[in-house]
């Protein structure tokens, strides 16, 4: 009631929302109670639905839905954006591998990439490699590793080591990651804030690795990534502590495996144990030559 008198006050002429798909229904359901008429919904939003988090992730009904849940204002206009994608289209292609052999395929599967465009210099191209996966002994290889990855890329490309992101899957992996880091005296920069561009440009003055999860690296740019443990059991998880179902949690390995690829602008590599097995989420990928598979010397 006393929001219904101030309203007219103190509401908004209209409400732009970016990255919608990061809300959930409720907080969408906000809104549109937020314009200054209940009469008028002048509301603007973008939407990555491939970085949606959800068991059957959104569809354009749901999105309706949550702005104009009783139907009142007709149909919402859509516009469909054509974009020059940052990566690479070798990065592209995979991406695209990993998003259409997750849960979506089959409910409101949208290929947010077909309209993708390169305006990459003959320079850039240069940089470009086919995106690899390297398959490791054990655990303590793998996470050492990462690091000597990380750090001959960046030389390969004359970029700094803030340059190349090594993102690590699964709670268990990070911890390790993290104390490795700290035993092998490896100058870090950890994120753990979802686009915490500060934490970037402290690595970069400090010269130092970037490390993070899949969780915290929406919003970022890197020349490359190293994605860390990605294999089987892990990505998608067997379980997760907390109860999610493992529709949930195979459609959220996908999200996030999609999100940590398309960080990159050059190149891609993934570090995964041989006896565990490649990750569901890139069999696809191998099958159609879009990743090379080799063992670590």
């Amino acid at each position: 009631q006393i929001w219904r008198r101030r309203r007219s006050r103190e509401g908004f002429d209209s409400i732009f929302i970016d990255e919608t798909h990061l809300f959930n229904i409720n907080e969408l359901s906000i809104f549109h109670k937020l314009t200054r008429s209940e009469n008028c919904q002048p509301i603007a939003y973008s939407v990555d639905r491939s970085q949606a988090l959800g068991d059957r992730g959104w569809t354009t009904e749901a999105f309706e839905h949550a702005f104009d849940p009783d139907q009142q204002f007709g149909k919402i206009d859509s516009i469909n954006v054509k974009s020059i994608f940052r990566c690479s289209p070798e990065i592209i292609d995979l991406a695209f591998s990993v998003t259409s052999s997750g849960a979506t395929l089959f409910t409101n599967f949208h290929n947010p990439l077909i309209a993708a465009t390169s305006a990459f210099s003959a320079e850039e191209e240069r940089r470009c490699r086919k995106p690899l996966y390297i398959n490791y002994a054990d655990d303590d290889l793998m996470f050492s590793n990462s690091f000597h990855r990380a750090e001959s890329m960046a030389k390969e490309m004359g970029c700094q080591k803030a340059d190349i992101a090594i993102i690590v899957f699964g709670d268990d992996a990070f911890r390790s990651m993290q104390g490795i880091s700290h035993d092998q005296k490896k100058p870090v920069e950890i994120i753990k804030s979802r686009g915490d561009l500060d934490a970037v440009d402290r690595a970069k003055q400090g010269g130092k690795y970037v490390l993070s999860a899949p969780e915290f690296v929406g919003g970022l740019e890197f020349s490359a990534v190293i994605l860390v443990g990605v294999d089987s059991g892990r990505v998608p998880p067997n379980s997760s502590g907390a109860g999610e179902s493992q529709a949930f949690l195979n459609y959220s390995a996908h999200q996030r495996l999609y999100v940590s690829i398309t960080r990159a602008k050059y190149r891609v590599e993934i570090l995964g144990v041989k006896a565990r097995g490649m990750s569901q989420a890139l069999v696809s990928a191998q099958t159609s030559g879009m990743l090379d598979v080799v063992d670590a010397p």
